[in-house]
């Protein structure tokens, strides 16, 4: 069973269930030795968890080697990364190439290089994305009806459009501009493109159906339905 650094001055166990108050703190810096950002990443303060460098590794914080060894090999590859602090005389093998040991408690890294790297890797929540912590389910600014600058048709196109995949197989044989209009009629009340009587402002749902639409060539591809190849050959649009 894992265990974690007794914190002699606190006096108590540092678990992941543990309250981390102090961890906000963190937040103005604006640098990170290696040990403190692989902490951090992993979720723990490192104001409470000492000597973790000392400790045997089944012994260190959840997730902590992990983000250690990750944040190692971005310095050696990206110098922007951060700055690091060599262990002389020692050396170990990568790919073949041998490159020197750094001091893990005295390289550091930049707390923006780290949030970006962070993203490139998919990762956006934790002590990094404070915004997240906050607001985990948050609404995109332009999806929420409170912000200021809410404008209803562009949250109906955006909202047309991820909605797209789950009515596309319900009205076989239309083109994506024709589904996207169907579903802007169905919900044309909640962005203001229906009047308190329900009569629909065709010509609203027209210009957000548009916008919404990836298939802007003439003939565009039509969504699941008699597919263009069963037509006889030289039957055109239209002819008997």
């Amino acid at each position: 069973m894992m265990t974690t650094r007794l914190d002699k001055d606190a006096g108590e166990l540092i678990s992941p269930t543990a309250p981390n108050a102090g961890i906000e703190v963190w937040r103005l810096c604006e640098q990170y030795t290696v040990v403190q950002a692989a902490i951090l990443i992993a979720g723990w303060d490192p104001g409470r968890v000492t000597e973790v460098e000392k400790l045997p590794s089944h012994e260190r914080p959840a997730g902590y080697e992990a983000a250690k060894n990750a944040l190692v090999q971005r310095l050696h590859h990206d110098s922007w990364f951060g700055r690091i602090v060599e262990i002389d005389d020692v050396h170990k093998y990568q790919n073949g190439l041998t490159y020197t040991e750094i001091d893990v408690e005295k390289s550091i890294v930049w707390s923006h290089s780290v949030k970006s790297w962070l993203s490139d890797q998919g990762l956006s929540s934790g002590f990094f994305f404070p915004e997240r912590m906050s607001k985990p389910n948050a609404v995109p600014d332009y999806l929420n009806p409170a912000h200021p600058r809410y404008a209803p048709k562009l949250a109906a196109a955006v909202r047309a459009w991820q909605a797209y995949g789950n009515v596309s197989t319900k009205v076989d044989g239309k083109s994506p501009k024709q589904v996207l209009a169907e579903w802007l009629k169905q919900n044309a009340a909640q962005f203001g493109l229906a009047d308190q009587g329900g009569k629909l402002n065709n010509e609203g749902i027209q210009d957000v159906a548009k916008v919404a639409n990836w298939q802007t060539k003439g003939g565009a591809p039509r969504t699941p339905g008699k597919a263009e190849h069963d037509r006889p050959p030289n039957q055109q649009d239209g002819s008997a």
